[in-house]
Order: structure tokens, then sequence, then C-alpha cells
């Protein structure tokens, strides 16, 4: 070889280096800070070391530096722990060590389910490291300025990539495919039969606004906090009908899962996994619906199909004022794709000012008033949202309703017997040939499948479907 040729290999070999790292979510190597309590440093790292031997980490929540009983996601991580009470910390902590302790549930059960003993272990060494921090200044100090959530962009693969190059042109075409789109909103004809999945029945209701009013009372940050029940009302209540063309096998909803092999296995079955996120408006923590309904793969159009793969589906969520009315809605691929907006009568409505290198908001129009769910219009092959009304069109006997499951069913081991997404947060398996296009953007793997909390949603500049500060930065009331 010459040395010439040598050079670019070399070079060809650095950039890719660069493109496949990015900040990782994992266990970052800091020893445990358990003051006093050398026997719960071993627990936590012997779980560490078995979790990174078998691939089982649970990327959903971020585990805090040098504090592996404490994770994070990102609206724990917006808040000035600084400035807490000392109810607040109580409280933040509680809240972070729940999202270590269901991690910790998900990763044994991932590894087969047989460190039950471990769990208990791991359990108590947290209960104990957390009263410590609860009463500890200087600790609490300590810990609070290791919070974070690292973004979901490479940073390396935007500078290997040349960025401010192929922004420009990805933009470009972001806009022609997202404005296709979107002129047909609300006027899509298919082509092919509809199935319309009804959600279950709500039963008798509580008050919105009496829901939110109670379920604030209830959290000195101002989190509203719903009992299993109070959620159960809320879910069902705003749960959508789903007009599904269906075209063929690709267009059956169901559960996503994986065989101990490693195969990607479907089952059809009427199902749409919910779950409650948060985001901040207005000072206020507000509660958010979401809903994912998946499909078994997004067909090739054609030879040059892109975007095809295994897995698709369709991501719904429904943010709710302090009142607990509908404030706006959007929706994602569980890729991260196609986030669009939909605004609510009276509800929030886009500032605008964004510059050239944000990718622009798109807004599919407006919903209907209503008291409860819309119905979502959904077209066969793509799965793309292509209108909402207020009720689905009849379809005779073509309807079925569907059952709602937590979305942390599709954590740990799935119904397969294998576990569905890595600890990075990806759906392996679910590879979309647009990343070779795409990788320049910085989003791993672009059009790949993955987990809540791991959605990064524009190709031009940094936006995350989880941000507690996306309505805040995007949106406000009308004038």
């Amino acid at each position: 070889m010459s040395r010439g040729s040598l050079r670019l290999w070399l070079v060809l070999l650095a950039a890719l280096t660069l493109v496949s790292g990015c900040a990782s979510r994992q266990y970052a190597g800091h020893p445990a800070e358990v003051p006093g309590a050398d026997q719960c440093q071993r627990v936590f790292s012997d779980w560490q070391r078995q979790v990174a031997e078998t691939g089982s980490f649970d990327a959903q929540a971020v585990p805090v530096p040098g504090y592996p009983f404490l994770r994070v996601n990102r609206l724990l991580a917006s808040f000035p722990l600084d400035t807490f009470s000392g109810l607040q910390r109580q409280e933040w902590l509680s809240r972070s060590h729940q999202l270590a302790l269901n991690a910790w549930k998900y990763e044994s059960a991932a590894m087969d389910g047989a460190r039950g003993v471990m769990l208990e272990r791991l359990r108590q060494c947290g209960e104990r490291a957390v009263d410590t921090l609860k009463s500890d200044d200087e600790r609490w100090h300590q810990m609070a300025a290791l919070v974070d959530v690292p973004d979901s962009y490479n940073t390396p693969a935007r500078v290997a990539g040349a960025y401010p190059l192929v922004a420009p042109v990805v933009r470009w075409r972001a806009g022609v495919v997202m404005t296709e789109l979107l002129a047909d909103f609300n006027r899509y004809r298919p082509a092919h039969p509809v199935r319309i999945y009804r959600p279950p029945e709500s039963g008798q209701a509580q008050d919105p606004a009496e829901l939110m009013a109670r379920a604030t009372s209830r959290s000195v940050l101002g989190i509203p906090s719903f009992r299993s029940e109070e959620a159960r009302q809320l879910f069902t209540r705003y749960a959508p009908s789903w007009q599904v063309e269906t075209a063929g096998a690709s267009d059956q909803p169901g559960t996503p899962g994986r065989d101990p092999a490693g195969a990607l296995q479907f089952r059809a079955e009427p199902v749409v996994f919910s779950q409650v996120a948060y985001t901040r408006f207005g000072g206020q923590v507000l509660p958010q619906l979401v809903y994912t309904l998946w499909f078994p793969r997004r067909p090739a159009e054609s030879r040059f199909g892109i975007a095809a793969g295994e897995l698709d589906g369709l991501v719904w969520r429904v943010t709710l004022g302090t009142d607990g009315q509908p404030l706006i809605y959007d929706s994602i691929h569980p890729c991260g794709c196609y986030h669009t907006w939909v605004l609510a009568p009276g509800g929030l409505r886009p500032k605008g000012g964004l510059s050239y290198w944000q990718e622009p908001l798109w807004i599919a129009g407006s919903a209907p008033a209503t008291d409860g769910g819309l119905a979502l219009q959904v077209s066969a092959g793509q799965h793309y949202l292509m209108g909402v009304s207020r009720e689905p069109a009849e379809a005779g006997d073509r309807v079925t309703a569907y059952a709602l499951e937590p979305y942390g069913r599709l954590r740990g081991r799935s119904f397969a017997g294998g576990r569905l997404f890595n600890s990075e947060g990806l759906i392996p398996g679910t590879e979309r040939p647009e990343r070779f296009l795409l990788w320049p953007t910085g989003v791993p793997s672009p059009g790949a499948m993955r987990q809540w909390g791991s959605h990064a949603t524009a190709f031009v500049g940094t936006r995350h479907f989880d941000s507690p500060w996306l309505l805040e930065r995007l949106f406000g009331y009308p004038e």
C-alpha cells in the first residue's frame, strides 16, 4: 500500500471512529459515593459490572456519575437543585431513586430475572445512600453538580461530516417532504380499506381540572403526581381513535419484541402503549399523555426506499394545561422523525423567530374542539399522520377496540424472550438506509426506532422530544 493510500485509510478510520461514538447514558466509571458502606459500594460495583457484561443497561434514565442509586431524566435534571428546601430535596431524591429502582428491575429482567436477591441489596443500599444525601449538604451539592442528561447528538459526527455544508441541503429536503405531507393533512383520501381502532371505554370520570389540582398538590416540586386510577381516567379520556389505512400485514398494529437469538419479532394485536411525561410552561410543570402505536415494518415503496425497514409506529402526545384540557398536540414516529404539531382550540401558538440553523416547526393545522380523544388518520405503509377529526369515519365491522398497556412493558425482556432496546436506547435491526446519508447531522442511526428519552427530532440544530423546555421556547399563548 502506498503512503498516500495508507494516509487516506487512516483518515477514514478516524472519521468512522468519531461517527460511531456519542455521549453514553451508561454507568460512568466513578466509584459509588456511599459513605461508610464498603459493602454497598461492592454491591453497586458488582451490579454495574454484570449489567455491562450482559449488555443489559436500561437507557431510559441516566445514572448520576458516582451515584448509581440515582437516575435522572430531562425533567429532573432541569430543576435548580442548589436552591432546594429540605422537602424539595427529599422529593427529588425519592423520584430519582425510583427511576433507578425501575431501571434495575428491567435490567434484572433482561438478565433472565435471576438476580432477585441482588435487587433487594441494591434497594437497601440505595435507600441508605439517599437518606445520607437528604441531610448532608456538602454531598448534596457535590451530587447536584454532576446531574446531567447528555443530548442525543453526536458532535464528532457533525465535525467529520462537514455539518455546516450538509445542514442547508438537509433543511431543504426536509422542507420538501414535510410541506408535501402537510399539504395533504385533512385532505388525504385512502386508497385501501380503513380499520378503526377505538380506545377502551372511559367509564365514570372525574373533572380533569380537579384531577390536576389534586395531583399537583401532592408535590412540593409542582410535578402532578397521579394515582393509578387518576392516570387511567386521563389516559382513557384523551386516548385517540386510530383510522389506519390497511394495505397489508405491515399496517396491522401490535407489540414489538425480540427472541433470545436476537431476531426481531412482532405480535399483531390491537394494543397501544401509554405513559405520562412532563414539560414546563409558564412556571408550571404540566403532564403529557403519550400514546405509542407500533407496526411491524415500513415497506419499501421502490428499490430506493431509504426510510424502509423493520418496525415502525406513531407516537401521539397530548399536553394538558393546569385545567386538565389540551394545550397542544404533537406526534413523531418512534425514530424521532416527522415531528408534527397540531394546535388545540384556545391553546398554544408558535412564537416564530427560529434561526436558519434551527429546523422549522411543522404545524399541520388545528384540532377540532372536543372533551375527549381525537380520531387520527394514518396512511398505509409510511404510517404518516394525515389528519385529525372529532370522530372517526364509520367503517362497518372494521372497528376494533384496543387495549392500553404501560410503556414499561417494552423494557426488560420482551414477550419473545429477548430484549427489545439496546444499551444506547436503540432497537437493533431497525436501521434504515438513510443513515448513510444523514449521519453528518449527528443523529445516531437516523431512522432507527428508539426508546423513550432518546428521540432527537431535528436534523438541523438540536431538539429533543422529551425536553422540558421545548414548549416554553417554541410556543406561547395567543395575544
